[in-house]
């Protein structure tokens, strides 16, 4: 077993919305968020008071501290507004992401039956018919205009009672504070329960590695992501300054880089990759960059190389984390920059985080460079999934099984290797999807590729591979089929053969819908 450093801060024990209250109190006059995509500015303050007129309209509409909200809003500077107002009543949020599909959206509706629902404008329609086709009749709140609903706008009108509004406290705070939706890669998404004290404990916590700069941050998942969350609380906690945008596109976020002074940035490597392709990189100014961070999936290390040559100001590393505990690994800037040469770990454990590698078929408690499933176990972690039984994902310990394969080192360095779900075999030969998938993108016309089991009538599975060309270029599936086996040890060959697609089928946060592979493939060049 390895673990991170016990941390020594005295924790808080008190409600997410009467913390963030007090911190808007204390950092009244610092600039909590930008708008990266029009300049606009707004204080600690001004979000605060914001917060507690849309707070005390929803009371008088009925929210109580027992109810459920889902919010489902792009990146503006109103997106938070809600989520807090939420927390100052008591009640609980969940966040949805506008490029869900209406199925996921309607099963995550039955699932929490939210009472109300904060949703874009330009998804009001699509909202409207997930909720005549759910079971519930949650009451829509338009961000933006609507001659039917109420709207964000109308609930955000000044209020008498402003200047006296404390939000409500908070009796148990191991209660929930905010479901966050998992992934949902193989499946529909769980709700995954976060207390109080975990979140706010969480960040804190994590604050006091040299991990993250709390100056300015550079963030564009939406609150469906827990890294959303984490960036929202740190910010609070901190008096930092988030500097939200929707599209990513690298060249405008280097010229938001360049023009906010950006010190941190946390990207999956889907998008990270975007930067390799800039044309006059060197004209951009980022080094206020502290550090980028990337996670949610692998990067290889060629990439992570040619990242580091091109922020050369910046620590740019891997991390790992996940929806049920929020950040379990990366590299602690203060003490772990020598291992930063491991580039395909995802460093050592955070505080207060212990993890124990688990042998699949025996169960047992494997050692350094034994591969097997990762055990988490953390004080912050989630209280369970909501509206499920919740036992089995934990053991008798308090071990949460992720679901990850991988490995840790002589260092304790952390390195994921997969999935359990994804692995399969192929004959005698075990085949983990990701570590083929690396080696398949070393090949330069290769822009992304996912390798999958094909069922055969016979019951076995075929390895196979969906890939996306860059632009611009060409290869056939002999020719990629050739540089694979080249790389590779042993009978190793991609016997369900090569498809090549315009695009991988992903979740809201960049991770592959594996689910899909299959009707993909099948369905390829027809």
């Amino acid at each position: 077993m390895i673990s991170g450093a016990k941390s020594d801060f005295e924790k808080v024990r008190k409600g997410l919305g009467e913390y963030i209250f007090e911190q808007v109190e204390k950092y009244a006059d610092n600039i909590y968020q930008i708008d990266g995509e029009t300049g606009e500015k707004e204080t600690f303050s001004s979000v605060g008071k914001r917060s507690s007129r849309l707070a005390i309209n929803l009371k008088k509409l009925g929210l109580t501290n027992g109810d459920i909200v889902i919010t489902c809003l792009k990146n503006n500077l109103n997106s938070v507004i809600p989520h807090i107002a939420v927390l100052y009543c008591g009640a609980k949020f969940a966040a949805l992401d506008p490029i869900q599909t209406e199925k996921e959206w309607i099963h995550c509706v039955n699932l929490v039956k939210p009472k109300f629902i904060f949703v874009d404008e330009e998804h009001s329609e699509k909202m409207e018919k997930s909720i005549d086709r759910s079971e519930v009749k949650s009451v829509m709140v338009i961000a933006g205009k609507s001659d039917v609903h109420q709207t964000l706008g109308e609930l955000l009108s000044p209020s008498k009672d402003e200047d006296r509004f404390f939000p409500e406290i908070i009796q148990d705070c191991y209660s929930t504070a905010v479901i966050s939706f998992s992934s949902g890669t193989t499946g529909l998404p769980k709700g995954v329960c976060h207390c109080h004290f975990g979140l706010i404990n969480m960040v804190i916590n994590y604050s006091r590695m040299d991990m993250y700069d709390p100056g300015m941050v550079l963030v564009y998942s939406t609150f469906y992501w827990i890294t959303s969350l984490f960036s929202f609380i740190r910010a609070f906690q901190s008096g930092g300054c988030r500097i939200t945008s929707n599209r990513f596109h690298p060249e405008k976020a280097l010229e938001m880089m360049e023009k906010f002074k950006v010190t941190h940035c946390l990207l999956p490597p889907k998008a990270a990759k975007e930067f390799l392709k800039v044309k006059d990189f060197e004209k951009y100014d980022t080094s206020s960059l502290h550090h980028f961070l990337t996670g949610g999936a692998t990067i290889t290390p060629d990439c992570l190389i040619r990242l580091r040559q091109l922020f050369k100001h910046s620590i740019v590393s891997n991390s790992y984390g996940s929806s049920e505990v929020g950040p379990i690994a990366a590299f602690d800037l203060s003490k772990d920059k020598h291992l930063l040469s491991e580039l395909l770990s995802v460093g050592r454990c955070t505080n207060d985080i212990e993890i124990k590698i688990i042998d699949q078929d025996m169960k047992h408690e494997l050692g350094p460079n034994e591969e097997g499933e990762i055990w988490v176990r953390s004080p912050y972690a989630t209280t369970g999934y909501y509206n499920l039984e919740s036992s089995s994902p934990f053991d008798s310990e308090g071990f949460l099984k992720t679901g990850d394969t991988g490995y840790y080192d002589e260092n304790e360095c952390l390195f994921i290797t997969g999935r359990c779900n994804e692995i399969f075999k192929n004959g005698s030969i075990k085949v983990v999807p990701s570590q083929w998938e690396v080696i398949l993108q070393e090949h330069p016309a290769i822009e992304e590729v996912a390798v999958f089991g094909l069922p055969q009538e016979n019951g076995d599975l075929y390895p196979a591979a969906c890939i996306v060309l860059k632009k611009n270029t060409a290869a056939t599936a002999e020719e990629i089929e050739e540089f694979f086996i080249s790389r590779m040890t042993g009978y190793h060959r991609l016997e369900g053969g090569i498809k090549f697609v315009d695009q991988l089928p992903r979740t809201p946060s960049s991770k592959l819908k594996r689910v899909e592979l299959y009707n993909m493939f099948i369905n390829a060049n027809k």
